[in-house]
């Protein structure tokens, strides 16, 4: 009988044992996977980075059904996801645009706003798991404002806000034409906001930079904020992020109609070699919305008449 109880026992504690083992091996994944996030970006090949993002996004969601609650997990899902609906399908969306064909255009548009729409659900699920009321809390403005200065106070927090707001403001860019997700700009743009208030640097100044865009949505907006961040970030980025210019040509550029300033951007991004190995991957997807943006349909779409040729690079 003894027996039979000490063998249930040492049972009992093998698989308790091997459930531990399984979450720390998983929690030591996701940790290591986050940490180590940033060789990606030293990519320089478009397509291997498309392939390998793809494949990372399939194997964080797994871990995280192992792990429901790890924290890094939901940093892995949320930037994932978010980076390839901006990376690459919005690119193909994009791409789709040239062609004209409307329903290859229609069918990007679906996969980079189902990208986008999985970001926001991991955002609001790992804030929701942080503080309570944030499902009510987000229906106004000012409550949700409120909400944050109480829940979120410590620099650490910047990071994880940044990712859960980034997906709900890029979403409204590609989805414009839909008050829906207009009418949600305001919840994006307060926990960027708050996350840049926790932090002004996060992210590589990515919360300024999606601020100073915010500022030049319309000509009735504060384009003049928008041009003072904007100039601020070239210059804490050197002018190496070409994403920051990127974004500087189709925001304040387009809504003030400074076609100079537009192909000055532009031209300095498609001249650029490799300013920084730390930003090479988001440089080469700069690089190809520079060129795109320099074409016909997107000249007209930000107002101007006719489009130039991208000026050649200075030998």
């Amino acid at each position: 009988m003894m027996r039979k109880i000490l063998f249930g026992a040492v049972l009992s504690f093998s698989l308790m044992s091997t459930g531990c083992l399984k979450n720390i091996l998983v929690d030591g994944q996701m940790k290591g996977s986050r940490e180590g996030s940033g060789a990606f970006d030293t990519l320089g090949d478009y397509e291997l980075a498309r392939a390998a993002l793809s494949s990372g996004i399939v194997q964080f969601e797994g871990l995280h059904g192992f792990r429901p609650d790890n924290e890094d997990g939901y940093m892995l899902l949320m930037k994932g996801w978010t980076g390839y609906a901006y990376g690459f399908a919005q690119d193909d969306y994009e791409e789709a645009l040239l062609t004209g064909n409307e329903e290859l255009i229609e069918y990007h548009k679906k996969r980079a706003k189902m990208a986008f729409d999985r970001g926001v659900f991991y955002g609001q699920e790992v804030i929701a798991k942080r503080a309570d009321g944030f499902t009510e809390a987000k229906k106004s403005e000012p409550t949700l404002r409120a909400w944050l200065d109480e829940n979120f106070k410590d620099k650490e927090d910047a990071s994880l806000l940044f990712w859960a707001a980034y997906p709900w403001v890029a979403r409204v860019q590609l989805m414009k034409e839909e008050s829906q997700y207009v009418g949600e700009l305001y919840i994006g743009i307060a926990l960027v906001a708050h996350s840049r208030k926790l932090d002004p640097d996060v992210e590589n100044y990515s919360a300024t930079t999606v601020m100073a865009a915010y500022h030049a949505r319309n000509v009735s907006a504060e384009p003049a904020d928008s041009k003072k961040l904007f100039d601020e970030v070239l210059v804490k980025t050197q002018r190496k992020q070409l994403l920051v210019q990127i974004n500087y040509a189709r925001s304040y550029a387009c809504t003030t109609a400074n076609k100079d300033l537009y192909e000055q951007l532009l031209n300095e991004v498609l001249n650029a070699d490799d300013p920084d190995p730390k930003f090479r991957l988001q440089n080469v997807m700069a690089k190809r919305r520079a060129k795109r943006s320099l074409t016909k349909t997107f000249y007209e779409d930000c107002g101007f008449t006719s489009a130039p040729m991208a000026k050649p690079k200075a030998e």
